[in-house]
C-alpha cells in the first residue's frame, strides 16, 4: 500500500486531535477512537463502476505529505536498544496487524449487534473501563460509516453512469453497503462486502496492510454459500463474486494474507467442503500469490483432493502451505487453549497459530540472535566484531575446564539476550496498551468488551508475543564443532578459534576445513540433532519463563528473508559460516550442509519437539516440478509430509520453481517481472528481492530447500 496513505492518516489524525475536548485529549482510548472516526471519514474513496465489491482508497487523490523515516521519528546519539537493532539484529517490541478479528461474528450480528454489547456493558463498569467502551462504540460506529459511505458514493455513481450493466451493478453494491458492516450479512455477496469493508478498516486501525488473517474463511462464509445455491443463486455466480473478492484483496496490497482450508472439528470430523475447493480452485485459476492457502493436513485428506494441492500453477507462485493438523493441536493444546479450542486454530497471516477472533498475535514480539550468546561466551562476555552496547550481569570465565563448564556459560550469555528481548517487548507491549489503544480491533476481537480493555492491555482472550531465534540451527552446529574440535579432540583451543573467526578464517583453512567435514544439522544425524534439540529446549524455556497473566511468550525459528540481512552484519561462525553470509533460514539448514536432502532435512527438523513453538516456525522445500508432476511423484511427497508431521512438524512451506528459472530471471530480471517465490509468510516477486536475497535462494533452491 502507498507510503502516502499512512503519511496521510498520520496527518488526519493530527488535525483530528485540534478539535478533541480536553478529556479527550487526556484519554488514549476515546483519542484514539476520535481519530480512528476521522480517518474514516475523511479518506478519499473511490469505485470502479464494474466493481463487484467497493472499499477502494482514491490512492491518486491523496495529498502530496513528506514520508516519515527513521530518522526522522529519533533525534540525538542512538540508544543501546537502537544499536543492539542495528549491529545485532536483536530487539523486543510490539508489532502490529499478524491477527484475525472475528468476521463469523461480524457476519452474523453486524457492527450494529456489537455496538449494541459494548452498550450493555458500559451499563456495568465505570471510569476508564467505560471510557474504553465509549471507544469501542465510536469506533465500531465509524466503520458502519464507512460500508455507508460507498453506499452513497455507488448511487451517486449509478445516477451517472453511461450503460445499464453498470448502473445495475452499482445499484447492487449501493444495497449492500448500506447494509452492511453495519448489519448481519444475509447473502454470500454481503458477506464477502462485509469481510472486505472490515478488513479494510482493521488495516487502517492497525497501520499496516499486511498480515491480517482472513482465518478459516471457508467454514464461517459457508452457510451463506450454500444458502445462496439454494435460493437458487448458480455455482457460477458464487464462483466469479469470488473470484472478484480476491482480486479486490490483492489491490490491498497483503502479500501475507492468510485463509485456512479445512481441518477437522472438535470431534474429528472432515471440515473441507465445496466452498474449500471453490477457494482453492479460484487462487490456482487465478494464479494469486495472496492469499496464502494455509492447507490443514490430516489422514481425512483424499490423495486425489492433495493432488490438487499440488498444481503446477499453485507451486510456481510458492503456493501452497500445509500445516500438520494433530501437530498443531498439540502446539495449541502446549500454550493452554482449552481442549474444545485446539481445534479451532487458524494462521495469523505469516506462520503463527491463533485462535481467530479470540487473539491478539504480536508476530514479531522479539529477536534473538543465539549466535551472539556464542561469541560472548567464547570471547570474555565481548562480541566477535562489535562493542555490545549493554552491560551483561553475568561474569563470563576467560576460559573453560570442560564443555559442560563452557555451556554453561553459553547458556548464561543466551538469557541475558532472551531477556533483553523479552523485557523491551513487554515494555512496549505495555506502552502500545495504555497509550496506543485500537478501540475499532478491540471492539472485534473477543473478550476486550466484557473484560473493558484493550486488546494489548489484558482485553484479548489470548494475547501471545513471539520471540524468534535467529541462527539457533547455525548455533547447534557451530556448539557440536567446539565440543568436537576443541574439549573432545583437543586439536585447537577456543582461543584459536576464536582468533579463527575474527579473521573470517583467513590464515585458519584447516580448521574451516575441519568444520565442514563435520555431521551437521539437516542430514538426520542423530548425534548433530541433539544438540539443536537440547539447545531449542533451553531457548523455549527461557522464552516461555516470562510469560504471565494476559500475555504468553512463545518461540519460534520464524525469520521471514530477514536471516540474510542478519547473516550480513554478524561475525563469522563456528558451523563454517563465513562473515556475512546467511544465517540458516527458519527451522531449515543451511543449504551447502545438506546432503541427502528432503528426508534428512526432515528428520532433522522434526527431531525437535516443535509443539513447545507454538510461535510457529517453517520447513522450506524446494520442488522440482517434474518430481511432483507424476502420480508417484505425489505420493513420494505426501509420504513426506505425513511422516513429517506425525513426528510433530508444523508447518512445510514449498517452491516449485528450478535453480536454472531464478538464475535466468537474476540476469534477464526485464523477462521475469511476474516470477514468484515463496518467502516467508507471504510470496513476493523475485526481480524485486535484494541480489543478496535472491543468491541466498538460488542457493538452497539447488539443494531442494
Amino acid at each position: 500500500m502507498s507510503q502516502q496513505l499512512w503519511a496521510t492518516i498520520r496527518e488526519l489524525r493530527r488535525l483530528a486531535d485540534e478539535s478533541l475536548s480536553v478529556r479527550e485529549r487526556e484519554c488514549p482510548a476515546l483519542r484514539c477512537a476520535r481519530q480512528f472516526a476521522h480517518v474514516v471519514e475523511a479518506l478519499p474513496i473511490v469505485l470502479d463502476p464494474h466493481a463487484r465489491f467497493a472499499g477502494s482508497i482514491d490512492l491518486a487523490a491523496l495529498p502530496e505529505l513528506p514520508l516519515q523515516s527513521s530518522a526522522d521519528s529519533s533525534s540525538g546519539p542512538a540508544t543501546p536498544e537502537q544499536i543492539m537493532r542495528t549491529l545485532f539484529h536483536c530487539f523486543g517490541g510490539y508489532s502490529p496487524a499478524h491477527t484475525c478479528v472475528d468476521y463469523a461474528r461480524v457476519l452474523g450480528e453486524g457492527l450494529a449487534g456489537i455496538i449494541c454489547s459494548v452498550q450493555e456493558r458500559q451499563n456495568h463498569v465505570s471510569g476508564s473501563e467505560r471510557d474504553t467502551l465509549t471507544a469501542m462504540g465510536i469506533a465500531l460506529e465509524a466503520g458502519c460509516r464507512w460500508g455507508e459511505r460507498f453506499a452513497e458514493l455507488a448511487r451517486e455513481l449509478s445516477q451517472e453512469a453511461g450503460d445499464e450493466d453498470a448502473c445495475r451493478g452499482l445499484r447492487e453494491v449501493a444495497e449492500a453497503c448500506s447494509l452492511v458492516p453495519r448489519a448481519p450479512a444475509t447473502t454470500f455477496r454481503e458477506a464477502l462486502q462485509s469481510i472486505w469493508l472490515i478488513h479494510v478498516l482493521v488495516g487502517l486501525s492497525e497501520d499496516s496492510s499486511s498480515s491480517l488473517s482472513l482465518g478459516r474463511l471457508d467454514q464461517y462464509l459457508f452457510p451463506f454459500y450454500t444458502r445462496d445455491l439454494s435460493d437458487g443463486v448458480s455455482a457460477a455466480d458464487l464462483r466469479s463474486q469470488m473470484c472478484a473478492f480476491f482480486r479486490q484483496l490483492n489491490t490491498f496490497g497483503d502479500a501475507a494474507c492468510a485463509v485456512n482450508i479445512g481441518g477437522l472439528d472438535a470431534k474429528g470430523r472432515d471440515q473441507h467442503n465445496a466452498l474449500s475447493e471453490l477457494i482453492v480452485s479460484v487462487v490456482t485459476e487465478l494464479g494469486l500469490a495472496s492469499p496464502i492457502l494455509a492447507i490443514r493436513v490430516h489422514d481425512d485428506v483424499s490423495e486425489e483432493r492433495f493432488s490438487a494441492f499440488l498444481d503446477p500453477r499453485l507451486l510456481s507462485i510458492g503456493q501452497p502451505t500445509f500445516y500438520g493438523e494433530q501437530a498443531c493441536r498439540a502446539a495449541m493444546r502446549e500454550r493452554a487453549i482449552a481442549d474444545g479450542e485446539c481445534h479451532d486454530w487458524a494462521v495469523n497471516s505469516c506462520m503463527g497459530l491463533v485462535v481467530p477472533g479470540r487473539e491478539i498475535s504480536n508476530m514479531w514480539g522479539g529477536v534473538v540472535p543465539v549466535l551472539l550468546s556464542l561469541e560472548l561466551a567464547m570471547n570474555g562476555g565481548v562480541p566477535l566484531i562489535h562493542a555490545l552496547p549493554i552491560e551483561l550481569e553475568v561474569d563470563v570465565p576467560a576460559s573453560y575446564c570442560s564443555f559442560d563448564h563452557f555451556y554453561g556459560a553459553f547458556r548464561a550469555c543466551l538469557v541475558e539476550v532472551v531477556s533483553f528481548a523479552a523485557l523491551h517487548c513487554k515494555a512496549a507491549t505495555a506502552w502500545a496498551g495504555s497509550q496506543r489503544p485500537n478501540p475499532f480491533l478491540s471492539g472485534l476481537i473477543g473478550d476486550c468488551i466484557g473484560r473493558a480493555r484493550d486488546r494489548a492491555d489484558g482485553g484479548a482472550q489470548y494475547h501471545i508475543a513471539i520471540i524468534e531465534a535467529f541462527g539457533l540451527v547455525n548455533a547447534a552446529d557451530a556448539l557440536y564443532a567446539i565440543r568436537e574440535l576443541v574439549f573432545k579432540q583437543q586439536r585447537w583451543t577456543l582461543a584459536e578459534v576464536v582468533d579463527a573467526l575474527k579473521a573470517d578464517f583467513d590464515g585458519a583453512e584447516d580448521l574451516l576445513q575441519a568444520i565442514r567435514a563435520l555431521p551437521k544439522y539437516g542430514n538426520g544425524n542423530t548425534e548433530v540433532d541433539t544438540v539443536a534439540c537440547d539447545l531449542s529446549a533451553l531457548f523455549a524455556e527461557m522464552v516461555a519463563s516470562y510469560s504471565d497473566t494476559g500475555l504468553t511468550f512463545a518461540p519460534s525459528f520464524h525469520t521471514l528473508n530477514a536471516h540474510v540481512h542478519a547473516g550480513s552484519i554478524a561475525a563469522a561462525s563456528a558451523d563454517g559460516r563465513r562473515q556475512g553470509d546467511p544465517l540458516a533460514k527458519n527451522i531449515g539448514a543451511r543449504p551447502e550442509n545438506l546432503c541427502n536432502s528432503h528426508t534428512g532435512l526432515t528428520l532433522s527438523a522434526s527431531s525437535i519437539d516443535q509443539s513447545r513453538f507454538f510461535g510457529g516456525q517453517a520447513l522450506d522445500l524446494s520442488l522440482d516440478p517434474a518430481i511432483v508432476g507424476t502420480p508417484e511423484g505425489r505420493r513420494k511427497f505426501r509420504s513426506l509430509v505425513d511422516t513429517y508431521f506425525s513426528r510433530g512438524g508444523l508447518q512445510i512451506q514449498v517452491n516449485g520453481l528450478s535453480p536454472a528459472l531464478l538464475r535466468a530471471a537474476r540476469e534477464h530480471p526485464e523477462k521475469h517481472g511476474g516470477l514468484t517465490v515463496r518467502i516467508g509468510g507471504y510470496s513476493a516477486r523475485f526481480v524485486s528481492l535484494s541480489s543478496a536475497v535472491q543468491d541466498e535462494m538460488i542457493a538452497r533452491f539447488e539443494n531442494g530447500v
